[in-house]
């Protein structure tokens, strides 16, 4: 929320990433009239089993409703995708694509680029070696992320 700040009540919008995004967030980002896009991880509490479920068909999409946020779940390729959003109260699929897109899918595909953008060179330049200490972990992201806004 404290990064958020300079944003909230402009009526914007923060795409995240699933390391960020949780429904907590996107409640109060919404009593600041700031929307959220995000992709959640499965393992959260937060996240129904219906959404969860692994035998669904390729390319189907479930949606649940909680409140004022849209839980879409989207099979592509083996795994299932989960998107948490604020902005979209009902959610059309797109029948003309070949993957039958959801409307959060293509909004979240369209406004991510920056969160790729940075995962992206954290792959291609890093510090990184192996190593089992969480601590020299945390550091080299951090060496990592320096480098990149430098």
């Amino acid at each position: 929320m404290r990064l958020a700040e300079p944003y909230l009540s402009k009526g914007r919008n923060i795409t995240r990433d699933n390391f960020f995004t949780a429904k907590s967030l996107g409640e109060n980002l919404k009593r600041e009239s700031t929307s959220i896009v995000g992709t959640l991880e499965m393992s959260r509490w937060e996240v129904p089993a219906s959404a969860k479920s692994p035998t669904v068909p390729l390319h189907s999409t479930t949606i649940c409703k909680s409140g004022e946020m849209t839980l879409t779940s989207y099979q592509c390729k083996k795994n299932n995708v989960l998107l948490l959003s604020t902005i979209h109260n009902t959610v059309t699929i797109n029948e003309q694509h070949q993957k039958k897109l959801p409307e959060t899918v293509m909004f979240y595909n369209e406004t991510k680029c920056g969160v790729d953008i940075v995962d992206q060179m954290s792959r291609l330049y890093t510090v990184k070696y192996r190593c089992r200490r969480w601590p020299m972990q945390v550091f080299f992201n951090v060496l990592d992320l320096a480098a990149i806004n430098a």
